[in-house]
């Protein structure tokens, strides 16, 4: 049985091969294998599962670690040794609209390919809560045919109501609350089948569920080696260095350094924008780096502000020049080091599906230093949509803050006007201090974001814009889904991060994320550090890379943005590089659809 929404396969009999090993193939017409795994068969009904709870991983026995993202017109196959015993071809019939309740009479629509066999068909709504009421089990089934009488509903399943390629499914309940039980369940899915033998065993059944997305609950097993296509679409990676000056020379006063990103480490030769953390380390004087696209103009922004011997670092985001190079401006009276991590990249291509990123050479949005400073607990706004040359509508900014000139110690929250001020901070400050950092932020309803100074001083605010996405109801894999900020991770609450371990938070299925999210954005911050160090993010499962996300001194707080995958438990793992115990928050404000 093929499950090709959630990439899982279930093998039943062969129990005359009990201790073996089979070998199970997906096929691609014009694509050769594109999933494997192996696994020895067991005693009972079910043989063995891939991407399944017990079962094993895509890869197994093989090294094709990839989930395969099975779709319709693919074989699937199992062997023994070099002997194919059997195969299925992957059906194309599935629901495609939500349940609708009408009374006691529930309605589900799907479509169903020409040269489906219709005679094999059936739809499933599954409900545990159904087996107390009259239905009595935990699903109700419709077959072809006219209303058929079962416990507690009559069901039938029509085709080409809706017009060529459709089929509907009705269900009339005997109870209104078994009704409305079906109607709110998410368990809707098409079955069609290759044959059916003597036994009325069905054979080569593919099963597809409505809105199921990658592994069941797990994101995929191992994680998808595509979790985008889409013009703008993101693509997270296993984060790498992909420069760091120390191993050359440091980059002078007022000059650049450019480094590749196109082409490199499994990246594709045009990518339209890049994700990387920024590091500054030995620097001889204070100043400011500024990122852009290789060979076009240097804007009037800053991505990293830093003062004489600091290292300090911040998460960019920023268009890739045609060279498939980004520059790395040093505003400085001095020579300093940088080091430039990336964790992902977006697909390149004009974006037009909802939650697409568009980069935009960056831009300075507001600056408080020519009006007037932003007073103790006040906030201030500014515009987003429509404004230098941004669409009239956007869902989420990606933008550099920046704290200048404050005369007091505090923090600044970001969050879309018109809605509540999240108990999360974006960038933490103290007095005196020029402090930027990265954020994605939803964009309220008027096209305003805003931002809170919460001190007892002064503060002036500089905010750079890098892109933005589209706005809409994202579908599309490694599209973007805005939230407000909120607090998924204070260590505070429970204990530190000891010296040189991991602690790691939920992230899939936790305060309304989906499971199998492919990546996340939250605001990393240090508190109440006892040593030097740094963190390193990652996804939970994989090995840590060495990279590092965020930097600090021993008692300062010192906050970053973080984009990166998500790992197949839904956690993300923070490595805490240092002599001593650190305190943690992550404040999430996003996260990318899987594949």
């Amino acid at each position: 049985m093929v499950f090709p929404d959630r990439d899982f396969v279930t093998v039943e009999g062969y129990q005359d091969r009990i201790g073996q090993t089979a070998t199970v193939e997906v096929r691609r017409p014009g694509g050769g294998i594109v999933g494997s795994a192996q696994s020895v068969v067991a005693a009972g009904d079910v043989a063995f599962e891939v991407n399944h709870p017990g079962g094993v991983c895509w890869g197994a026995g093989t090294g094709l670690n990839v989930t395969p993202d099975i779709r319709p017109g693919d074989v699937v196959s199992i062997r023994f040794g070099p002997t194919e015993v059997g195969a299925t071809t992957v059906q194309d019939a599935y629901v495609n609209a939500d349940s609708v309740l009408d009374g006691t009479t529930v309605t589900v629509r799907g479509y169903v390919a020409a040269g489906v066999n219709k005679n094999q068909m059936e739809q499933r709504i599954v409900e545990p809560a159904l087996k107390d009421t009259g239905v009595g089990r935990r699903d109700v089934r419709a077959v072809p045919g006219p209303l058929t009488v079962d416990a507690g509903y009559r069901s039938g399943l029509e085709f080409d109501v809706d017009g060529p390629n459709t089929f509907t499914a009705t269900y009339i309940f005997d109870e209104p609350n078994a009704a409305r039980l079906a109607a709110e369940a998410v368990g809707a899915s098409a079955l069609a089948w290759e044959a059916q033998d003597a036994n009325d065993n069905r054979q080569g059944l593919t099963i597809a569920e409505f809105r199921e997305v990658g592994g069941p609950g797990m994101g995929g097993c191992p994680p998808r080696g595509e979790v985008a296509t889409v013009p703008g679409s993101l693509m997270p990676v296993t984060p790498f260095r992909a420069l760091d000056t120390r191993d050359s020379t440091a980059v002078g006063a007022d000059s650049s350094v450019s480094f590749q990103v196109a082409g490199v480490n499994g990246l594709p030769a045009e990518v339209s924008a890049v994700v990387f953390n920024l590091t500054v380390a030995e620097a001889k004087s204070h100043g400011f780096v500024t990122a852009y696209a290789s060979g076009t103009d240097k804007p009037d922004a800053s991505n990293l502000n830093f003062g004489a011997g600091q290292i300090v670092a911040n998460a960019v985001t920023v268009p890739v020049g045609a060279d498939g190079k980004v520059t790395l401006f040093n505003r400085s009276a001095g020579t300093t080091h940088l080091l430039a991590d990336v964790s992902g990249y977006y697909l390149q291509g004009t974006p037009t599906a909802a939650g697409a990123f568009a980069a935009v050479a960056p831009t300075r949005f507001l600056d408080t230093r020519s009006s007037k400073a932003v007073s103790p607990d006040s906030t201030t706004t500014f515009q987003v949509a429509g404004a230098n040359g941004l669409p009239a509508s956007v869902s989420a900014v990606v933008l550099n803050l920046t704290v200048a000139e404050a005369q007091s110690f505090g923090f600044v929250s970001a969050y879309p006007t018109g809605m509540d001020r999240p108990n999360a901070s974006t960038v933490n400050f103290s007095a005196g201090q020029i402090i930027p950092n990265s954020a994605t932020v939803p964009v309220g309803a008027d096209g305003t974001v805003t931002l809170f100074n919460r001190s007892s001083g002064n503060t002036h605010l500089v905010v750079d814009v890098s892109g933005y996405y589209l706005p809409g109801t994202p579908t599309a894999a490694g599209t973007f889904q805005a939230v407000t900020p909120k607090r998924f991770l204070n260590t505070r609450d429970t204990t530190a991060a000891g010296k040189d371990s991991t602690v790691s938070f939920q992230v899939g299925g936790a305060n309304g994320i989906p499971v199998n999210a492919a990546a996340v954005v939250f605001n990393l911050t240090v508190a109440q550090a006892n040593s030097f160090g740094y963190i390193t993010a990652h996804a939970t499962g994989t090995s840590r890379p060495a990279v590092s996300n965020l930097n600090f001194g021993a008692g300062q707080i010192v906050p970053n943005s973080v984009t990166v995958p998500v790992g197949t438990d839904g956690r993300v793992s923070l490595f805490n590089r240092s002599t001593e115990s650190t305190h943690l928050l992550a404040d999430v404000s996003g996260y990318f659809l899987p594949n």
